[in-house]
């Protein structure tokens, strides 16, 4: 079974930057609704600054919710994605995207809001730094410095 929500997403995180006439121009409104996904999401994005929302627009990036466990954290970044990987049997990838977001919808449900937050965090530091930079240095502590790069706080410490 693939689950084509890209559409959704795209469209989800458009309205939550702000940019709804960009999101209506391009027709990214689905009949999909996961409301534990939204809260985490609309929670990041209110941490994350300009350069942080701008890159979940980024055309390599696709967000995907699976209803099965992959005995993995609730939140995961595949990058580089490509079609030979288990999860993308699953999601119908794009032929652009390069990073996939996937939420366990199970495990989404049966871990507390912080656990899924700090997941959701540390994985957006993954696809923030591989979206700015593919060759960067990809390890976890590199991951979590991005997160911080990305968000409000380290840019108002930043001026």
């Amino acid at each position: 079974m693939q689950i084509e929500q890209a559409a959704y997403w795209k469209a989800f995180l458009a309205l939550r930057v702000g940019w709804e006439q960009w999101a209506l121009e391009q027709g990214l409104f689905d009949a999909y609704s996961f409301p534990e996904v939204e809260e985490c999401l609309d929670e990041a994005l209110q941490e994350l600054g300009i350069a942080g929302r701008a890159a979940l627009l980024d055309r390599r990036l696709q967000v995907a919710v699976v209803p099965f466990s992959d005995s993995t954290d609730p939140v995961w970044a595949y990058f580089p994605v490509h079609r030979r990987r288990r999860i993308a049997r699953h999601v119908d990838l794009r032929p652009e995207t390069r990073v996939l977001l996937v939420f366990y919808q199970p495990d989404m449900r049966s871990h507390s809001k912080e656990y899924m937050m700090n997941k959701l965090r540390h994985h957006l530091g993954h696809v923030f730094l591989y979206l700015r930079n593919s060759k960067s240095k990809e390890d976890c502590p590199a991951a979590e410095e991005e997160w911080k790069r990305c968000t409000f706080e380290w840019e108002s410490s930043s001026d």
